[in-house]
């Protein structure tokens, strides 16, 4: 079952000098949350191509029927994780 859609990273995504969309290259795998031991499917943003404040972003998403995700994002710090954020995905 396909979670995301994959899309050309030279494909514009919206305007960028406003705000707009950004993307990002990231891992995705399954494990056990940073808060609590229920699996998540985390996407790590610590890959080479992204800036060093990226690198610091893991979201955990979970689905909660099959279309709709929520999620949260965390940012590291030092040896440990602050929640900055509360997402949904629809399919």
């Amino acid at each position: 079952k396909r979670l995301f859609e994959l899309r050309n990273p030279k494909e514009p995504l919206g305007d960028l000098e406003y705000g707009g969309y950004h993307s990002f290259s990231f891992s995705m795998n399954q494990k056990p949350s940073i808060v609590d031991p229920r699996e998540v499917i985390a996407l790590d943003y610590d890959v080479h191509s992204n800036s060093d404040v990226v690198r610091q972003v893991i979201d955990e998403i979970v689905c909660v029927d099959e279309s709709d995700y929520i999620g949260k994002a965390y940012l590291k710090e030092d040896f440990d994780y602050r929640l900055v954020a509360f997402f949904e995905l629809k399919k």
